[in-house]
């Protein structure tokens, strides 16, 4: 018998796209599925939704409760799952009927990774990540090669398109920081697994859309970034102390980018000197300067990388709020 996967979905003002959500998981070919919509207090019709679906289908369980952010939504999801295996799919997104078919395999696995299509509202452009051009089952950890492009990818930076055994994730929640919550998670997942399947599989519909939380102004208290990015300074045992430091270095400079961007250059609470200020303490923190190297991927993380290593917050700062 095929082994029970918990889909665990958080929601909260989505009644658009809630419906195609639901529908992509009720209608997997993989049958053996524990649904779980967790209505993190949305103010529209989605609890009424949710709620329509668990009486059409037994496998839908409904939690209803006071909003408190996507993180505390999963935690929710995973206190009271039952699945041997347990995947997050964003209330936003939806997956191809087969994807769950296709990216689970016939042994037990830790850890399931698959890539994902991101696909723009109403406009007529998308995008396929693929983790590999075809699938592969490991025991022990991915090569370094290997797991330098899931990392250059960002295939580690959110929760879906991954299905975990729920042996690694158990003793696991989701941190309620405000930003790249995924990214830590899945770091702790990872150093837990040791059969991994990665899969050939882009079936995930990433939906971009302009008053989604990732895309909308930042209004949360500021994180402390510098402390958060000192976390990403890795030290696997199965890679050379260069290779971590070139994981670190990714890891590190993509969330100080993010973050700047996010948290403080969006921020709707901040005046212009207290940004300033908030940046320049991004720059000067001489623990992350150290795990820094220049990248020049693209001309965003060659600009700060730059501005970095000169001691150049506010030229920085300048340019982004013109380019960006």
């Amino acid at each position: 018998m095929e082994p029970l996967i918990s889909v665990i979905v958080p929601i909260y003002n989505v009644e658009p796209y809630l419906r195609q959500c639901v529908d992509s998981i009720i209608n997997q070919t993989y049958r053996n599925l524990e649904i779980i919509l967790v209505d993190d207090g949305s103010p529209d019709n989605c609890g009424a939704i949710c709620d329509e679906y668990a009486e059409k289908d037994n496998r839908v369980v409904v939690i209803h409760k006071v909003n408190s952010g996507v993180s505390d939504a999963r935690n929710v999801g995973l206190d009271i799952c039952t699945g041997n295996y347990i995947t997050f799919l964003d209330s936003d997104d939806y997956i191809e009927t087969g994807f769950l078919k296709k990216c689970i395999p016939d042994y037990e696995f830790d850890l399931a990774v698959a890539g994902c299509t991101i696909f723009y509202e109403n406009k007529q452009k998308e995008k396929r990540i693929a983790t590999t051009q075809d699938s592969f089952f490991i025991e022990n950890k991915l090569k370094f090669g290997e797991m330098y492009y899931l990392v250059e990818h960002s295939i580690f930076g959110y929760v879906g398109a991954k299905i975990y055994n729920k042996r690694i994730v158990e003793n696991l929640r989701m941190e309620n920081i405000p930003f790249r919550e995924d990214l830590f998670f899945n770091m702790a997942a990872w150093k837990n697994a040791t059969k991994i399947f990665v899969s050939s599989e882009t079936g995930y519909f990433y939906r971009q859309r302009e008053n989604s939380e990732l895309h909308s102004k930042f209004n949360k208290p500021i994180p402390n970034i510098t402390q958060i990015a000192t976390r990403m300074i890795v030290n696997f045992s199965c890679y050379s102390r260069k290779e971590n430091r070139t994981l670190s270095n990714m890891l590190i400079r993509t969330y100080l980018i993010d973050s700047i961007y996010k948290c403080i250059l969006q921020n709707e609470n901040l005046t212009e000197n207290e940004k300033t200020k908030k940046i320049k303490e991004v720059f000067f923190d001489s623990t992350l300067r150290n795990a820094i190297s220049i990248s020049f991927q693209s001309k965003l993380e060659f600009l700060f990388t730059v501005t970095y290593k000169l001691n150049l917050p506010m030229i920085y700062y300048h340019i982004l709020k013109e380019i960006v």
